[in-house]
């Protein structure tokens, strides 16, 4: 809560402005008034002229604002002083009940009518004054957080002592098998092993944006903030609530200071453009997310794009004469455990959780390379399919295609570029 001090004391009217903030919610701002009893025309206009100046000086900016008070307001010559001020800033006053006696004096203002904000203003007799009590209940939504379900498999929580003896127990065919078997030996043991210690599991997160790097000085500053307002509500003296009201500004113009030097830097790394949209998530212009189109017709149009026209033998170039044919042929010698495991250990994404078509990820392999039988099997895939027999199997053709907008809004095939991930 801060007392906003930026509007000058009137000789007549009392008040205070405060700034309300709770968590992360939106903050309002809570106007609290005592006007005393009168109705001289000349003191009428200069408590609405300094009314006025208050509601010029509240930070709006999309905030809900609440005013109540004694208002001193019995009459309707003396109300409409205030009534043309409210209705030029999109004021309502909620109170329709007489708060002393036959008077209706006690008003409640704001610019907020949604009934699932601000409930109904009720007077009730307090029985400790002559002015009745006004009661209403303000809510205060929560800031909308976007959500995902995100699906992965639970390493952290997983028996690595009994999968690594399972894998290791793993029986796997032999060299002599056809290389489609083996792949499906491969593929099918270890996505059950894998479903037995590390399930899939589903979880629901919120979307965070991406958080600053805040200097030490920042740090410190923020340490000393939390123990103050600590301090201040433990014991909330002028003095402390001071101290608090500094050093949470001094954090604010801290982070700003830290979100400038960050930017700066990276357009020093990236340039302007990259810079401005990696940190401010623009909107690419070309690009379009969200587009209708059926997935046959874009499957069918790039399957036959390169052999539509079937009439038009293909022509290859001839070969100039004066290029002599090489006189040894390319030849792939079979792989062994070590090729295999120096090739593995020299990947950069092996510990990536990320699966292809047939389910397995490459943390999976790397959790499963190092067993005997596992190595064996690999090894023996490579050997028959790229060396012996020269035929992959169709599993691992498959891969994952997207197709990205080249244009906003495409409407044909042709204006999509297919990637495979």
């Amino acid at each position: 809560m801060t007392v906003l001090e930026s509007i000058q004391d009137s000789g007549n009217i009392e008040s205070i402005v405060l700034k309300v903030q709770i968590r992360t919610n939106k903050s309002f701002i809570v106007v609290c008034v005592y006007r005393p009893p009168n109705r001289i025309p000349a003191v009428l206009k200069s408590d609405s002229d300094y009314f006025e100046e208050i509601l010029d000086n509240i930070p709006l900016r999309g905030r809900s604002v609440f005013i109540t008070g004694d208002f001193n307001l019995p009459t309707s010559l003396s109300y409409s002083y205030f009534e043309h001020i409210l209705h030029s800033h999109s004021l309502w006053q909620l109170v329709n009940q007489p708060t002393r006696l036959e008077n209706l004096l006690d008003l409640f203002i704001t610019n907020n009518r949604d009934i699932n904000i601000i409930s109904e203003v009720k007077v009730e007799e307090p029985h400790i004054s002559d002015h009745r009590m006004l009661i209403s209940s303000i809510t205060i939504p929560r800031p909308e957080c976007k959500k995902k379900n995100i699906t992965y498999r639970d390493f952290k929580n997983a028996n690595y002592e009994s999968l690594g003896l399972d894998i290791c127990n793993i029986l796997v065919p032999g060299p002599e098998e056809n290389t489609t078997t083996l792949v499906h030996a491969l593929t099918s043991n270890l996505l059950c092993l894998f479903d037995k210690y590390v399930p899939v599991v589903t979880k629901k997160i919120t979307e965070r944006s991406k958080a600053l790097c805040l200097s030490e000085e920042t740090l410190l500053t923020k340490t000393q903030r939390d123990i103050a307002y600590k301090t201040a509500t433990q014991d909330p003296t002028v003095e402390n609530v001071n101290t608090y009201n500094l050093l949470n500004k001094s954090v604010k113009k801290l982070i700003t200071q830290d979100s400038k030097d960050t930017i700066n830097c990276m357009i020093k790394k990236q340039g302007v453009f990259n810079a401005m949209k990696s940190f401010c998530k623009l909107k690419s212009d070309k690009a379009s997310e969200n587009f209708s189109m059926d997935v046959n017709l874009i499957n069918e149009y790039f399957v036959n794009i390169s052999t539509n026209d079937q009439s038009s033998p293909l022509i290859l170039p001839f070969k100039p004469p004066e290029i002599l044919s090489p006189s040894r042929r390319f030849v792939l010698t079979p792989i062994t455990k070590f090729d295999l495991i120096k090739a593995w250990k020299s990947m950069k994404k092996r510990k990536s959780n990320s699966i292809d078509t047939s389910g397995l990820s490459s943390k999976m392999i790397d959790i499963s390379i190092g067993a005997p039988n596992i190595s064996e099997l690999l090894v023996n895939i490579v050997n028959s399919s790229s060396i012996s027999s020269s035929e992959v199997p169709e599993s691992i053709k498959l891969s994952k295609v997207i197709p990205l907008a080249k244009v906003s809004n495409p409407s044909t095939p042709s204006q999509l570029r297919p990637i495979a991930i």
